[in-house]
């Protein structure tokens, strides 16, 4: 099984580096343009958070296919701080303190930070229990969702800021299910969209297969999370990463 973990395409939002959590907001006109420049290898399944800029992300880089819905998938809360930026929270004591404590304090009259992750985490598990071992499954979603995923589940840890990507980015990973049925990512975890075209090109020329184009990255081990957690382990092996290009 390979699985695809996108961040959606570039909002206006983003564009002025605002907290965008709750307001749905469309992409951006040029970013919907670039998205559209590439190819993507064909997937199985797609699943979405209900944002529009994640459904219109999924629907120009995946056309004509269904796209499920996970509720759970949706960016965070961010209360007092939404769609501000630093230029008009600066002078605000709560987001002095939320910034002095590295996020830990929350978001004033939002969502909890432990909530948010922990809905994220078991909504991506739910899923790939459900998926069958030669499926490919793209998850068009949010950079804090994707960052909530990788925070619980890579070892050694690296906390959640530390897997920060940018809009149309994201990580791929191969993945199989052992005979005790535990759940093994065994391939690579690669940024996209350069990944994604760069596996697509490679399968019509042999010629891509001799290019290096990634930087080894230290390997990871993964536990998942949810109901009967202990009977279940991940790992990732042999991460690599690209420079996305959309």
């Amino acid at each position: 099984m390979k699985i695809y973990l996108i961040r959606h395409g570039q909002t206006k939002g983003n564009l002025e580096k605002r907290y965008v959590g709750r307001t749905d907001e469309v992409l951006c006109r040029k970013a919907a343009e670039d998205l559209k420049k590439y190819t993507l290898p064909k997937v199985n399944k797609i699943y979405a958070s209900p944002m529009k800029r994640c459904k219109e992300t999924a629907q120009i880089l995946y056309p004509n296919q269904a796209i499920e819905i996970v509720e759970d998938f949706r960016e965070c809360d961010f209360g007092e701080f939404e769609y501000k930026n630093y230029e008009d929270l600066k002078e605000n004591a709560a987001y002095q303190t939320f910034i002095d404590t590295m996020g830990e304090s929350g978001f004033p009259q939002g969502e909890d930070i432990k909530s948010f992750k922990a809905r994220c985490q078991n909504a991506f598990y739910d899923v790939i229990r459900q998926c069958q071992p030669e499926e490919k499954i793209a998850f068009v979603v949010h950079g804090g969702t994707i960052m909530s995923i990788m925070e619980k589940f890579a070892v050694p840890h690296k906390d959640y800021y530390s897997w920060q990507i940018g809009n149309g980015q994201g990580y791929v990973a191969e993945v199989a299910w052992k005979e005790d049925k535990k759940l093994l990512f065994t391939h690579k975890l690669d940024t996209c969209c350069q990944a994604m075209c760069q596996e697509h090109k490679t399968a019509k020329n042999p010629a891509f297969r001799r290019r290096r184009i990634i930087n080894r990255l230290d390997s990871v081990t993964v536990s998942t999370v949810g109901v009967n957690s202990n009977d279940k382990k991940i790992t990732l092996k042999n991460v690599s990463k690209l420079v996305c290009i959309c």
